[in-house]
């Protein structure tokens, strides 16, 4: 009796650990889902400076867009006047040691924090700061699902 009840136990404690590692999602941050203001920046900055690649600055240009289309944040041109920090970066190899990732990165971070912090969410794709910017889709697809999720005020 002993070992069926032990046994019952344990295939119940490991089947929800299984579907509890089937449901496992990335949690967006209430910060990112709250925010207001983005701020669009490479790693490099984000005026047209030499350091800045051309590449980058195109990047820029097509997720500042995006944001716009979207509508769920005001891009604005100061890190200090924003709620977080969306850092892009065109993957390329870079040119000195034939290394480097070809998957284009998109990053969100804390403005408060700045870019010396971790990230609050991170995607990379092959093209994804290409065309439509897939990786701005991939962020906008979580954020909206991460928004549908909160609870709601009462009388809304």
């Amino acid at each position: 009796m002993k070992r069926l009840v032990c046994g019952a136990l344990l295939l119940l404690l490991f089947g929800t650990l299984a579907a509890g590692q089937r449901e496992k999602k990335r949690v967006m941050p209430t910060l990112i889902v709250n925010a207001q203001y983005v701020y669009v920046t490479t790693y490099e900055g984000s005026a047209p400076l030499p350091q800045v690649s051309v590449e980058n600055l195109r990047a820029i240009a097509i997720v500042e867009n995006a944001i716009k289309s979207w509508g769920r944040y005001r891009v604005t041109q100061r890190a200090a006047n924003a709620d977080i920090i969306i850092l892009v970066n065109e993957g390329r190899p870079y040119a000195s040691s034939g290394g480097g990732s070809f998957e284009d990165e998109l990053a969100i971070y804390d403005a408060r924090d700045g870019l010396n912090s971790s990230p609050l969410w991170r995607g990379l794709m092959v093209d994804g700061l290409e065309g439509n910017a897939p990786l701005v889709q991939q962020f906008r697809t979580e954020v909206e699902e991460a928004a549908r999720q909160l609870p709601q005020p009462k009388g809304a």
